[in-house]
Order: structure tokens, then C-alpha cells, then sequence
């Protein structure tokens, strides 16, 4: 799970998403935040 902490570390190494059984989906884009916790929102 993403954390507020760690988002910018996600976001500029182009953060790519894999699925536990190790392939490639795509890469990370945008981050969307819950307006109210200022966290990521799921």
C-alpha cells in the first residue's frame, strides 16, 4: 500500500506496478488523494 510518506519516492522513479506473480501491468501515473486525510485515496 502506498503511504503519504512514500509517494514522491514512488512517483519519480516512473513507479512501476506489478502483480504478485512478478509481470508488468503498466507504470504509475497519478496519484489520487482523499481530500479529507490528504492520503492515497484505494
Amino acid at each position: 500500500m502506498i503511504t503519504s510518506e512514500n509517494i514522491d519516492t514512488v512517483l519519480s522513479g516512473g513507479g512501476n506496478v506489478v502483480p504478485q506473480d512478478g509481470g508488468e501491468i503498466g507504470s504509475i501515473g497519478q496519484v489520487y488523494l482523499d481530500d479529507e486525510r490528504a492520503s492515497p485515496a484505494g
